[in-house]
């Protein structure tokens, strides 16, 4: 959806700046790009922050990972994982994302992702691994 946001905001900015040459003076012809700019520079933030956050997972840990240029990483031993919820409002539901929220027993340990593409394939995935680490019985 980010590249639909770049798309639609260069848009913007031709539209304005065509409509602000056409129906104003010439010496006003940056002023109809400004709506578009401003937009372009929000797309721009929501890229940034979805580069940001980044959730990976092996054999026996998840790992959630925020930050540019300081990171924070927190670990969770997928053998701990006890409800894996997917939240989808409507307009995320249509774009295919969702929200994800992890916790752990002990309920202190949960983890929250938002604007996942299909969260419920991951919630799964999550699920899965998470029954495989299990306690093992010897």
């Amino acid at each position: 959806m980010i590249m639909v946001g770049y798309v639609v905001a260069i848009f913007l900015v031709v539209a304005g700046e065509v409509a602000a040459y056409m129906f104003s003076s010439a010496s006003y012809w940056w002023a109809g790009a400004v709506p578009g700019i401003f937009y372009l520079l929000y797309i721009g933030y929501r890229h940034l922050a979805l580069m940001t956050e980044k959730l990976t997972f092996n054999d026996d840990h998840l790992y959630h990972e925020i930050g540019f240029i300081s990171k924070s990483t927190r670990t969770i031993n997928l053998a701990k994982v006890q409800d894996v919820t997917v939240f989808q409002s409507v307009k995320q539901r249509m774009l295919g994302m969702g929200r994800i929220s992890v916790e752990t027993s002990g309920g202190s340990s949960a983890i929250a992702i938002d604007n996942i593409d299909d969260p419920h394939k991951i919630a799964e995935m999550i699920l899965t691994r998470s029954r495989q680490q299990g306690p093992q019985h010897v």
